[in-house]
Formats: structure tokens, C-alpha cells, sequence
């Protein structure tokens, strides 16, 4: 975030940024009149299991919560993707599988899941998400550069070892990008090219530029952050 250039110490960072989310929450939210002041009172905690999660399960995480319904768990997620801080990026296949199985909900700023898992976990957080913060980049990037699109265009392969995304451009083009720190081997990009059509694939890692069976490219991840 721009703000935070000029903030030299880490912790008043995360703190500011904090802030930032909670006045989304008790300021534009409240604002909308949707919620009761209990259910805003849960919002920060919902962002924070989101933080350190995976797929999202409607219905599992208002059990965990508890006192809420799962239409007003709906309704929040669909608000937090309305004012922009989480992207909503549903499992590839048909309509069925996109109601049947859980969506992922990354954050439009990784910094927003840094600062939320740095309250909680401290900072060898970072260590330990740290592929999410990246998830959270490329999905921002891919929503930002397609946000003309009546639909997002991203999914992800919902298939155990399955690749992170599937980009989807118009009826017929397709992209399946896998992402990861030190991510080598590609397997998880022809695991997800075998059951789908898809015009290549992408490896965004720390490792070289580098094109691998004539479909993949591996993209450095200095690289792609220049983009």
C-alpha cells in the first residue's frame, strides 16, 4: 500500500493497515445498513479465518463462528467483495460444481492478510503464508487487469493436486497458472491440462525463465511483478 512507504517501522505498518480494515468494517459497512451491530462485530473475525485458510465452506465456517446463519455469512462475503477486500474465485466446471464445492476468497491486497495474520501469529507468519501472499498478488493482478468483465475471470482447479488458477479468456481460452516461492515442478499445471483444454501453462516461481514441454513457461517471479 502506497501509504506505508513513508512509515518506516514494520509494526506501525501492520497497525495502520489494521485501522484501515477496521474502518471499512465500522464505517462503509455499517453505512450500507445490511448488518446488526452483532453480526459487524464478527466481520474481523470472519477476515481472520479467511486469512489463514484455503477454500472457504460456507456452511462449516458458521458453524465454527457460531450464532450466525449462513445467508448472512453470504451476504457479508458478498459485501467484502463489493468494497474491494476480498476476490471471490470460484472452483472451474459447471454450474453444479461452483455450488457444490467451496470458493477460495483472496485478498485484493496481500497486505491486508499480512497485517490481519501478523496481530494474531506474529511475524514468522510470514514463513508460513507466505505462498497465500502470493496467491493474493496474482489474483489481484488478473482481477485488476480483466475488471471490465461482467464475470472474473479467474477459477481454480477445486481436483486434488490440482494448479492455483485457471484463466479464462473468452469461451475458448484457457491458462492454467500454478504459483509458489520455490515452486520446481510443473506437475500440478499437466495434472489440471489433463482434464481441461487449455492453450498453455504458467509456473510463476523464484527459478529461471524457462520453457518447459513446449506448454509451460516458468515466469520468474521478479519478472511477472514488473508486469
Amino acid at each position: 500500500m502506497p501509504f506505508a512507504i513513508k512509515i518506516e517501522d514494520e509494526e506501525n505498518i501492520y497497525n495502520f493497515i489494521n485501522e484501515l480494515i477496521d474502518r471499512v468494517v465500522e464505517k462503509d459497512i455499517i453505512e450500507l445498513g445490511r448488518f446488526n451491530i452483532d453480526t459487524i462485530k464478527k466481520i474481523k473475525s470472519i477476515l481472520l479465518m479467511v486469512a489463514s485458510s484455503d477454500e472457504i465452506s460456507v456452511t462449516s465456517l458458521a458453524k465454527n463462528i457460531g450464532n450466525i446463519s449462513v445467508n448472512t455469512l453470504i451476504d457479508i462475503f458478498d459485501i467484502l467483495e463489493k468494497v474491494e477486500v476480498l476476490i471471490r474465485v470460484y472452483p472451474y466446471g459447471s454450474i453444479y460444481k461452483k455450488v457444490r464445492k467451496p470458493s477460495k476468497y483472496l485478498f485484493m491486497s496481500s497486505a491486508l492478510r499480512v497485517a490481519l495474520l501478523t496481530v494474531v501469529e506474529g511475524r514468522q507468519s510470514y514463513e508460513k503464508y507466505k505462498g497465500k501472499f502470493l496467491e493474493d498478488i496474482v489474483a489481484m493482478y488478473f482481477y485488476r487487469g480483466f475488471d471490465e468483465k461482467l464475470v472474473n475471470p479467474i477459477y481454480y482447479d477445486s481436483s486434488k493436486n490440482g494448479a492455483d488458477f485457471i484463466l479464462k479468456q473468452g469461451l475458448n481460452k484457457k491458462i492454467i497458472i500454478e504459483i509458489g516461492f520455490k515452486k520446481e515442478s510443473v506437475q500440478q499445471v499437466l495434472n489440471t491440462k489433463k482434464k481441461i483444454s487449455a492453450c498453455y501453462g504458467l509456473v510463476i516461481s523464484s527459478g529461471a525463465l524457462e520453457l518447459t514441454n513446449n506448454e509451460i513457461v516458468k515466469i520468474p517471479l521478479s519478472y511477472f511483478l514488473l508486469m
